[in-house]
């Protein structure tokens, strides 16, 4: 993912995503992850805040109704590494407004949460302020040079592409059961253990 940022960011591009959530993550036969979900990215700086994006990933800034910049698409990154670091429940936004996001300081807390996580390139991408969080190209810097921070490839879990799969609206429709029988479907199809 900051690969992709890393290029839509760039000066010849200069995209902002503005909604990088799980939904919008997508896992190929080639074992790459794809982003996808463009309809709310906006080129250079957008000044305008919408909403319909899931709150659990929005920026402080957003929350604060000011600039949205490249800056907002590093902080849902940090906040996806939080949430695959910490297991932690999605937030179910049909229960939740804007007001009741800002009340709780959701951004205070995964920030509280990010200094907790024993991974470096989170803390760069979970900053509050948006002028101290780190660029996409810097985290990779940061992750390419310090071995600590690498991982070996591996395949998808079933429990993983059964998240995946459940928290995308275009499978809202499946079972469980359904949900289950395409995710160890994937796996036979694609040689995964």
């Amino acid at each position: 993912m900051l690969e992709a940022l890393e290029f839509l960011h760039s000066k010849k591009v200069m995209v902002v995503h503005r909604d990088v959530t799980p939904e919008n993550i997508l896992y190929n036969k080639t074992d790459e992850f794809v982003l996808a979900g463009f309809s709310l990215a906006r080129y250079g700086t957008p000044m305008t805040v919408e909403y319909g994006r899931k709150f659990e990933y929005l920026a402080p800034e957003v929350c604060e109704s000011s600039e949205e910049t490249t800056a907002v698409d590093i902080w849902a990154v940090g906040v996806l590494c939080l949430d695959m670091l910490c297991h932690m429940k999605p937030i179910n936004d049909k229960h939740r407004s804007f007001d009741q996001m800002k009340q709780l300081d959701w951004c205070d807390c995964m920030c509280e949460l990010a200094r907790h996580v024993n991974k470096p390139e989170v803390k760069m991408m979970v900053v509050k302020r948006r002028v101290e969080r780190s660029r996409a190209a810097e985290v990779l810097r940061f992750v390419r040079c310090n071995p600590s921070a690498q991982t070996e490839p591996r395949r998808p879990k079933r429990e993983l592409l059964y998240l995946i799969t459940k928290e995308n609206r275009a499978f809202g429709c499946w079972s469980e059961e359904e949900i289950c029988e395409f995710a160890d479907g994937y796996l036979l199809h694609s040689g995964a253990n």
